[in-house]
């Protein structure tokens, strides 16, 4: 059996001074994800590891120098499934160097009966997380050994501007399109040898937050969805661009993932991202979002993976590899300038592909 791997880092707007380091930061999950499927580990376990190693990079906006909150904090999202239907989640969360380990905790936490007959948390949040990452072994840290030089400084400049009452909350043109703006979830999805898929998302959420908010990557459905039944199942991992709430009330990585049930899933992912996600925030926002989909299907007694990408904002920053070619393919995608001239608001098109796992 074959076995495939794709991260992103995250649906927004990318630099081109920070290209560089992002795709090799992606490269780097990929080999990491390899390495694993290669010792026959499972899906969910390769999610996990994919994850951490971008949690831990730095230049994106999870785990060790996410996005700072309001009031100058580090609170993390995350969330992992796999096709059985299993689910673990963490939110707003701080000093867990790695909140995807958490979130994988609690998904085989969930396996174990207990002892009082209590159902199992899908989702743990602040300090209940944080005591029960020290209760299982996982890592934990001063909150401010979270917070990287670079989100110190964009906190400053945003708050300071903020507080002087030189900017609105509200000014997304100004805030949003930032070039310098790190973008949302990061995540990853898998089909290991065994024929399982997984994926998973984490997220530092948005740059000055209110404290204690729970974005998408730690909501069920929202963030990250993984089915498989006998003729299909995809994985999907999803991030969005200052717009969780919207992507919540749409369950959006169920959403998307159930669309490969319909005859024509290209035209219906088109229309998701063109015409239902715009219209599915407040009067104030345009909500935008992008998506990695791995999608495994049967044809003529034949499995067929097909790995998708699809995104309505400026760039979309990924990376993929397989059994069958596993020399990382680590690239950002871009809209046309003409359709996305503004990094803080969508263009008026959609970037969707199927990408190759073999490039000639």
């Amino acid at each position: 059996m074959t076995y495939y791997v794709a991260v992103h880092g995250g649906a927004g707007y990318h630099s081109t001074d920070d290209e560089k380091e992002v795709r090799k930061t992606l490269r780097r999950a990929c080999v990491k994800a390899l390495g694993q499927l290669q010792k026959r580990k499972r899906a969910i376990e390769v999610v996990e590891s994919a994850i951490v190693e971008l949690e831990d990079s730095g230049c994106l906006n999870a785990g060790y120098g996410s996005n700072l909150a309001y009031n100058g904090t580090v609170e993390c999202d995350a969330g992992i499934m796999e096709d059985s239907g299993k689910f673990g989640s963490v939110g707003a969360v701080s000093g867990i160097k790695n909140p995807i380990r958490i979130a994988k905790a609690i998904l085989d936490y969930s396996s174990r009966q207990d002892p009082l007959g209590r159902v199992p948390p899908l989702t743990l949040v602040s300090s209940g997380a944080h005591e029960f990452a020290s209760a299982s072994s996982i890592s934990t840290v001063h909150p401010h050994a979270m917070v990287s030089p670079r989100a110190q400084q964009e906190w400053k400049y945003w708050s300071e501007k903020i507080k002087g009452d030189t900017i609105s909350v509200n000014n997304r043109a100004e805030l949003g399109g930032s070039n310098t703006l790190m973008q949302d979830t990061v995540g990853a999805v898998v089909l290991d040898t065994f024929g399982s898929l997984a994926s998973g998302v984490s997220s530092g959420g948005l740059l000055l937050k209110l404290p204690g908010r729970v974005g998408e990557a730690a909501v069920f459905s929202a963030g990250c969805w993984a089915h498989h039944s006998d003729t299909n199942g995809a994985a999907t991992s999803v991030s969005g661009q200052r717009t969780g709430e919207a992507i919540v009330r749409m369950s959006l990585a169920r959403t998307i993932s159930e669309v490969f049930h319909l005859d024509d899933p290209h035209e219906e992912l088109r229309r998701l991202f063109a015409d239902v996600i715009p219209d599915s925030g407040l009067k104030e926002q345009t909500p935008s979002a992008g998506a990695v989909i791995l999608v495994k299907e049967m044809q003529d007694d034949n499995p067929v993976v097909r790995l998708w990408c699809v995104f309505n904002t400026a760039s979309m920053a990924i990376a993929y590899a397989s059994s069958d070619d596993p020399q990382p393919k680590s690239m950002i995608l871009r809209q046309p300038v003409s359709d996305a001239a503004d990094p803080g608001v969508p263009g008026p098109t959609v970037y969707l592909t199927v990408l190759p796992w073999i490039l000639d």
